[in-house]
């Protein structure tokens, strides 16, 4: 008999917003990322100190499709906006996704602009 064991594959997702000055729009902005990401987890949010009226929203999810993890990190993330940078570290097994916001950001809903930058981590844990 053979017996073929999958991993579960994690993923970290760490935002930054902009132009935030109450928590209370943190947490709608958040409450909307984690619906597109059908994120059921929840998040963590906290102050972020380094700018003025900014927010670190952290969630932390699993891969649904585990045959496709990659294809599934892009999808996800281009839920939020495009183009994100992908980087593979083959030896470690890890995707990481990086965002930048730029004049080239395309957001996918105008309430995602307040993004400033982003973090996905996929590890296979």
């Amino acid at each position: 008999m053979l017996i073929i064991s999958f991993e579960t594959m994690k993923y970290r997702l760490v935002l930054i917003t902009k132009n935030q000055k109450s928590l209370d729009k943190g947490e709608r902005f958040a409450a909307l990322i984690g619906e597109i990401l059908n994120n059921q987890e929840g998040y963590k949010i906290e102050k972020y100190p380094k700018f003025d009226n900014a927010y670190r929203i952290e969630f932390l999810g699993e891969i649904l499709d585990q045959a496709k993890p990659i294809e599934s990190s892009i999808e996800l993330t281009d839920r939020i906006c495009s183009p994100w940078t992908v980087t593979y570290k083959r030896e470690e097994n890890v995707v990481e996704l990086l965002l930048n916001t730029s004049a080239l950001t395309s957001f996918r809903r105008n309430e995602f602009n307040v993004l400033h930058w982003a973090e996905f981590v996929l590890e296979n844990k």
